[in-house]
């Protein structure tokens, strides 16, 4: 079974995970996401795609300026990054957003990256959700705490 997010379902899923994890600030507040894709190598056409759809999702919410948590403007930022379709570029990939303090990640490509990636952004706060792999027990959302609760 094939699973495409499409710009639409991307924008929704973007806006779900910036809800939950909304700051109360005084001034427009700054939600950075990450994308994780193969962006060179075999499948860099696929990842491409992918991460366009991310930046185009989160160009059109930030366009219409309509996202409103708590009182507060919401901008989103996006942090995208090459995991090279590699499980350990993959990993590093997912560290290296996780320290960039993104509250989500949208990737990895496919699930050989997913999934040793995802058990760095569920440990922390970073709430994966992959474009394109299935959903396995390893990739689902989990509830996680937010680190400004």
């Amino acid at each position: 079974m094939k699973f495409q997010l499409k710009p639409i379902s991307a924008a929704l899923t973007v806006a779900c995970i910036a809800m939950a994890y909304g700051q109360a600030a005084r001034a427009d507040v700054t939600v950075k996401i990450g994308s994780a894709a193969p962006l060179t190598g075999n499948i860099a056409h696929m990842g491409e795609d992918a991460a366009d759809g991310v930046k185009l999702a989160v160009q059109q919410i930030n366009k219409a300026g309509n996202l409103v948590i708590g009182g507060q403007k919401v901008v989103l930022e996006v942090d995208s990054l090459d995991d090279q379709a590699d499980p350990r570029t993959g990993t590093n990939v997912a560290q290296k957003l996780v320290d960039d303090g993104v509250v989500a990640v949208i990737g990895h490509l496919n699930s050989g990256v997913s999934i040793p990636a995802s058990k760095k952004s569920i440990a922390t706060t970073a709430s994966p959700r992959s474009p394109r792999a299935p959903p396995t027990r390893s990739t689902r959302c989990k509830a996680i705490r937010p680190p400004f609760a």
